[in-house]
């Protein structure tokens, strides 16, 4: 294969894996056909998530972006279509990323205040009196212990 074809099918590569989440069932059956059918593609493990990764995702935007955009938001008469596309593709990947995570980080702000609320209210009894409850709360089924 000829060093442009095979920059230009890497460049086309690359806009689907960064726009994944836009392709329709069709296109995947579309996209599926083109490929062997060995029974080996596996598809990756999904990583746990961790707050970094919006910190790393955030910092790759903030780099790609200096290499696009101006700090007045003009785009460089350097930017190439490529940049913009990948621009693009990491600024989409770090919204969906915060949006994936976004339930879990308020259910656990959620979770937060009830047990604040609790904490403060036990408070208010004697020591005698909230025996029972740490008792409870530090049984295995609770996660809580010691």
């Amino acid at each position: 294969m000829s060093d442009a074809i095979d920059k230009s099918m890497w460049t086309a590569i690359e806009a689907l894996e960064m726009t994944k989440a836009h392709l329709t069932e069709d296109m995947q059956v579309r996209m599926h056909a083109l490929l062997p059918d060995k029974g080996d593609v596996k598809e990756p493990e999904i990583e746990r998530f961790e707050i970094s990764d919006l910190d790393e995702m955030k910092s790759l935007v903030k780099t790609i972006q200096k290499q696009v955009v101006t700090d007045s938001g003009e785009i460089l008469s350097t930017a190439s279509i490529r940049d913009l596309s990948s621009l693009t593709g990491c600024i989409t990947s770090l919204v969906r990323l915060f949006k994936a995570e976004q339930a879990t980080i308020d259910t656990a702000k959620e979770v937060n205040v009830i047990f604040e609320a609790c904490m403060a209210a036990i408070g208010c009894l004697t020591p005698e009196q909230q025996v029972p409850f740490f008792e409870e709360l530090s049984k295995t089924k609770w996660g809580m212990v010691k």
